[in-house]
């Protein structure tokens, strides 16, 4: 499966088309532009090639959409049996193969994905252990490819940043070396950890701040509030409310006939 035929129908290409594709090309569009954005329109990356196997390694560090300044590590390689495809300068119609430490991957898919052939098997040192073994019976009973956010995202960004090009990671990247790429890569069961607890102390913080702003905004209304002012005596009828004094007349003044 290349990449491309991945994000088309996640479930392979033997089954339906798969009908979701829209929807979720446009939700996680969005997504990723908003993340993007925020993240001042870059992600780190790291290339790796062996042009003596003719395999190529995207590693990218995705980040969370949820808790700011959390990364996840998502790598794609990319392998042929095509000797004409060999000679290309482009991997669009290489085979892919997937790792990630995002716990919508690992709790859902790692299993399935190893299954299918399409994870790095050189990886498997940064997996879960338990993820590797176990079906995920709860999460995805039947056993079937679909869609991963953190790898959705990284397709995105590889079409923004040219790395379907193998000239770039000529480039830009390094000869493959594992032990390099594995220093590089988090442990998956540290990773979840990580991100159950930052996960925790994020929607702390926003309960918090969500107290403060419901409390400020009570004192504000309350600050608005037209004090009441209490009744005064109505003024019975007939009833003198101050005694009115008559004004002297005025005596008039003649005016003298002067010249000026």
């Amino acid at each position: 499966m290349t990449f491309q035929q991945y994000i088309d129908n996640p479930l392979g290409r033997k089954n339906a088309v798969f009908s979701q594709r829209d929807m979720f090309k446009e939700v996680y569009t969005k997504k990723f532009d908003a993340v993007f954005m925020r993240e001042g329109g870059r992600l780190n990356y790291f290339l790796w090639y062996d042009k003596h196997h003719d395999s190529w390694y995207a590693h990218i560090k995705v980040p969370s959409e949820v808790v700011p300044k959390f990364y996840y590590d998502v790598v794609i390689k990319f392998t042929t049996k095509d000797n004409a495809l060999r000679v290309s300068n482009s991997l669009k119609d290489y085979d892919v193969a997937f790792f990630s430490n995002d716990p919508a991957f690992v709790f859902t898919y790692e299993r399935v994905f190893h299954k299918n052939g399409m994870f790095v098997e050189e990886l498997k040192p940064k997996a879960s252990k338990i993820a590797l073994r176990k079906d995920p019976d709860e999460k995805n009973p039947y056993g079937i490819p679909g869609y991963v956010k953190s790898i959705y995202f990284a397709w995105l960004f590889l079409r923004h940043d040219n790395l379907f090009n193998k000239l770039t990671y000529t480039t830009r990247g390094q000869q493959f070396n594992l032990q390099s790429m594995l220093s590089n890569i988090e442990d998956t069961d540290k990773k979840i950890a990580d991100r159950q607890r930052e996960g925790e102390r994020v929607a702390k913080e926003e309960k918090t701040k969500e107290k403060i702003d419901r409390d400020l905004g009570k004192k504000r209304d309350t600050s608005t509030d037209i004090p009441k002012v209490k009744a005064s005596n109505q003024v019975k009828p007939g009833r003198i409310v101050g005694s009115v004094h008559k004004i002297k007349k005025i005596p008039s003044v003649k005016t003298a006939n002067k010249k000026i």
